[in-house]
């Protein structure tokens, strides 16, 4: 019933996948509280570049999470457990808060980049959320200009206008706003000229083999032309070798991110390994 709700349909067939009140699934959720209060959980990093100067200008923050029992446990595992259960808002936060301090880091390198997180529809529903955010960037001495959040394009169905209000609240505050998964929702082309957002990323499915596909290259054209229609940035995702970059750039696209640019790792990690890179940022 929960699931349906949270997909704005009137039923569904019963599926033991995505019953949360197994054993296994409640024990983890039990476990995945206890990781979040003693925040144990890790973000690592993955960098978007700019196509047009080749350089780095934003880390987007992924979680990450090593059971003690179980090892690394893939988020689109451990992420819908706290979506059913009220860890999702501490989740955030401390997402939020981590990210911070890893932007006070890139900061005192005098890499002034922007770091950007994952948002979940139960946050956008919440009504104290915005004023959290605004707590916590006080908190760390950021510009709110250097913190983008990314919003799922399906989530915007789930409740329009409270979701609306969340975004224009975070956007009047100076945060950047991006569409995340573009192309696999079922939002409104009229919310693009409603909301006030910077850019649209652009699902994998579509960039992956849109060298080989003629029908995935005719959808990355029109998307890169819309966004740019309606001043908006474009970025691709799951960018994996040097052929669809350079098939980007000619499109005019914003900005990729990818493994052929590197993979999430943890910051430390990232520092070294980028500062051995085509994209040299960090001194």
């Amino acid at each position: 019933m929960y699931r349906a709700k949270s997909r704005g349909i009137s039923s569904m067939l019963y599926d033991p996948d995505f019953d949360e009140h197994t054993p296994k699934r409640l024990a983890l959720i039990t476990d995945l509280r206890s990781a979040v209060r003693d925040e144990t959980l890790s973000l690592h990093f993955q960098p978007k570049v700019d196509l047009s100067t080749n350089s780095v200008v934003s880390l987007e923050a992924l979680l990450r999470w090593e059971h003690p029992q179980y090892g690394m446990i893939p988020p689109d595992e451990f992420l819908p457990l706290a979506e059913v259960s009220d860890i999702i808002q501490p989740l955030t936060l401390m997402v939020v808060k981590k990210a911070l301090s890893v932007l006070q880091k890139c900061h005192e390198c005098d890499f002034s980049c922007s770091v950007a997180i994952n948002v979940s529809v139960r946050n956008l529903l919440d009504n104290s959320f915005v004023d959290k955010i605004h707590g916590l960037i006080e908190r760390y001495g950021i510009e709110p200009g250097y913190l983008e959040i990314e919003i799922t394009e399906s989530a915007l169905m789930i409740d329009p206008s409270h979701c609306f209000d969340t975004i224009n609240r975070l956007s009047s505050m100076g945060l950047k706003l991006y569409i995340d998964d573009f192309g696999t929702g079922y939002s409104s082309m009229a919310y693009l000229k409603q909301l006030p957002i910077n850019a649209l990323k652009v699902d994998r499915s579509f960039i992956r083999d849109m060298n080989s596909n003629i029908h995935d290259e005719t959808i990355v054209r029109s998307v890169i032309n819309l966004a740019h229609n309606l001043g908006l940035k474009v970025v691709a995702e799951g960018v994996e070798d040097k052929e669809t970059m350079d098939a980007l750039r000619e499109l005019m696209c914003d900005q990729v991110q990818g493994y052929y640019i590197a993979r999430p790792m943890p910051w430390d990690e990232l520092q070294s390994a980028m500062a051995e890179s085509p994209y040299r940022i960090f001194e």
